[in-house]
């Protein structure tokens, strides 16, 4: 699971779920921003990992808002 990979190709977290992509673990990427999550992970799976078995999900949700499991559900 990674935050922060859709603020951009160079960010931490973009660059941290390309490199456990590359050795082999798939991806579940959090954000606030669908469209950017989808885009991101369309890119990632498209052009920078190889592997047919890598799959990517993501969850959209802002945990800066988010206190208690019960505020999640």
């Amino acid at each position: 699971m990674v935050t922060g990979g859709t603020e951009g190709y160079e960010s931490l977290g973009y660059q941290i779920s390309k490199r456990l992509a590359r050795e082999g673990f798939n991806i579940c990427m959090i954000g606030r921003d669908k469209t950017k999550l989808k885009t991101v992970l369309q890119y990632l799976s498209s052009t920078e990992i190889k592997n047919p078995d890598f799959k990517a999900k993501f969850i959209e949700a802002d945990f800066s808002e988010i206190f208690t499991l019960q505020e999640y559900k």
